[in-house]
């Protein structure tokens, strides 16, 4: 079942990735990003938690500044609020939600999904790490935002409890 899932997940990238190359709509005017930054969270609701198998289920928000690192300099100092709904069994899980993000009173949403689990990190401590996909909601943006549209993959590695970095690569059009 777990490599079902991963083998969808990497068809899905394929074929988002392929549609972007191949498509007209994208093949001219996109500019690549990438941003960083260190998430906070702020709130997590737990709706479901079973101690005897691990099964938890909740909402949760997180927010950070994002460091652009590739493009153009519209995404730098970007105030970004992530709030989704994780459903995890043990430590593997997946996670979806929307981000809001906000500059000089313009703004933007965007749709996410994911999958996580816990890899062997440092001195042997399991550390989590989610890997997934995002799009720019069409229509959300205001501003400087205005008719943006694109996406790409995002990748997450706890840090603490309640700290994570993540990274998101992709392309988008004005």
């Amino acid at each position: 079942m777990k490599s079902t899932k991963v083998t969808r997940f990497t068809l899905s990238l394929f074929l988002v990735t392929a549609y972007w190359i191949t498509s007209p709509v994208y093949a001219a005017g996109l500019t690549a990003l990438t941003v960083k930054c260190v998430r906070k969270v702020e709130k997590s609701e737990p709706v479901y938690f079973d101690e005897k198998t691990g099964r938890y289920a909740g909402f949760s928000q997180a927010s950070c500044n994002y460091k652009e690192m590739k493009g153009t300099g519209l995404f730098d100092g970007v105030k970004s609020t992530a709030r989704g709904f994780d459903d995890f069994n043990g430590a593997n899980g997946d996670v979806r939600g929307i981000t809001t993000g906000e500059k000089g009173g313009d703004s933007y949403r965007v749709e996410w999904d994911g999958h996580c689990f816990a890899l062997a990190g440092a001195e042997g401590k399991p550390q989590n790490r989610c890997f997934g996909s995002w799009r720019f909601i069409e229509g959300s943006g205001t501003g400087r935002f205005a008719k943006i549209r694109g996406g790409g993959y995002f990748q997450t590695m706890g840090l603490t409890q309640e700290t994570f970095e993540a990274e998101a690569t992709g392309y988008y059009e004005q």
